[in-house]
């Protein structure tokens, strides 16, 4: 479940009106004709991953796709095969929970950093990619790490998750979970419209 915006919803939304008001407060310049698309087609009960009728969660998933997840796909769409995308899925998987994996320094297990193993993989990604421009190195002097395919028009990934890197992608049998229908409805910026 994609819950990185349940820090940025207030656990009192408890049913439509809460959660097209927060969205009113969000977008200001959105229609009510796009605040009723956004609740009632977009992010429907029906329609969303979750199938959930919990409004605090249908609202974190708003939040997560049109603040943070879909943005992803944006840039990487614009930059075209050289961009390399990852997921951070260790539990509970939220916005910035892999920024102390990034300046992980060792000694073990930590309140910020619960996959020592994983924080180290990242950083050999990252710093193959600083020196080579490719997350797997160059082939010449790499730092080992399991390949890491472009992003691309198949929407390959990176899962970074509780057993380690694993690929996502055409070849996984799986995408990117933000090449969907509500990352390309929010990609055209139809709620920044004018009343």
């Amino acid at each position: 479940m994609d819950i990185q915006g349940l820090r940025f919803t207030s656990p009192f939304t408890r049913n439509n009106t809460d959660v097209r008001n927060v969205l009113a407060q969000t977008f200001p310049s959105a229609t009510p004709a796009i605040l009723d698309y956004i609740t009632q087609t977009l992010y429907s009960d029906n329609s969303t991953r979750q199938n959930t009728s919990d409004e605090t969660v249908r609202a974190a998933l708003i939040a997560s796709e049109s603040l943070f997840s879909c943005n992803t796909r944006y840039l990487s769409r614009a930059f075209g095969p050289g961009t390399y995308d990852y997921v951070f899925a260790i539990p509970p998987g939220l916005h910035g929970q892999d920024i102390p994996y990034m300046f992980y320094n060792g000694g073990g297990v930590s309140p910020s950093v619960g996959k020592p193993e994983t924080a180290v993989e990242l950083q050999k990604y990252i710093t193959n990619f600083i020196r080579t421009g490719k997350p797997d190195g160059d082939g010449k002097q790499p730092v080992a790490v399991e390949p890491f395919e472009p992003y691309g028009a198949n929407g390959n990934v990176k899962l970074l998750g509780p057993e380690g890197p694993q690929a996502k992608g055409a070849a996984a049998g799986e995408l990117d979970p933000t090449k969907n229908a509500r990352c390309d409805w929010w990609q055209q910026a139809l709620y920044a419209g004018t009343q």
